[in-house]
């Protein structure tokens, strides 16, 4: 999780705090996953844990009001997730947020940068050839983050019943949720 924090420009933390606390939130996850450090069930199950607190009344005012630690991380978790999922579709699955925070890194994007939270959007976009973030931010900054996160997980394939976990290959997004559980986010050159 703290490592995430090295590898993203300074945003404002006042307003903004989801930027970077939602990524490493999610991308921690996502990497022991794609390490094989966090089963696929586990790591579902813990999406779900902590995005249902993500869409509750205290992201009423969207991702830059979000007020209280918890909220910050979950409610930007659920960003860099929607924005992993559409990067992917979009992409046909050849780009993913890895391809976004690669290319934030070889602009010069790191912690001791300080960038307008809008640069690190297009900067990412730029680099996986598609507008997601940039859309997604401009969507979700100042309005009530209200996605189901059941029927987010429910169009991934992911059936959830208290720890239990099984799949639906037939859902809408299954491709991507198993692009997303194959190749994770890995940060090893394709090369």
């Amino acid at each position: 999780h703290e490592m995430v924090h090295l590898m993203l420009p300074n945003v404002d933390r006042g307003r903004q705090g989801w930027v970077s606390e939602g990524l490493a939130t999610y991308v921690e996850a996502a990497a022991r996953l794609s390490a094989g450090k966090l089963h696929r069930n586990a790591f579902w199950l813990h999406l779900n844990r902590g995005l249902a607190g993500a869409t509750g009344a205290a992201a009423e005012g969207g991702l830059d009001a979000t007020s209280g630690s918890k909220q910050a991380y979950w409610s930007g978790a659920l960003f860099w997730l929607l924005a992993d999922i559409q990067i992917r579709q979009e992409t046909g699955m050849r780009r993913s947020l890895v391809d976004g925070l690669r290319g934030i890194q070889t602009a010069g994007g790191c912690v001791s940068e300080h960038w307008d939270v809008k640069n690190v959007m297009s900067t990412a976009d730029r680099a996986t050839g598609v507008g997601v973030l940039t859309a997604l931010h401009a969507k979700m900054r100042g309005a009530p983050v209200r996605d189901n996160v059941g029927e987010l997980l429910g169009r991934l394939g992911v059936r959830i019943q208290g720890d239990a976990v099984s799949y639906d290959d037939a859902a809408p997004l299954a491709a991507v949720r198993r692009s997303m559980e194959a190749a994770g986010l890995q940060f090893t050159s394709r090369d």
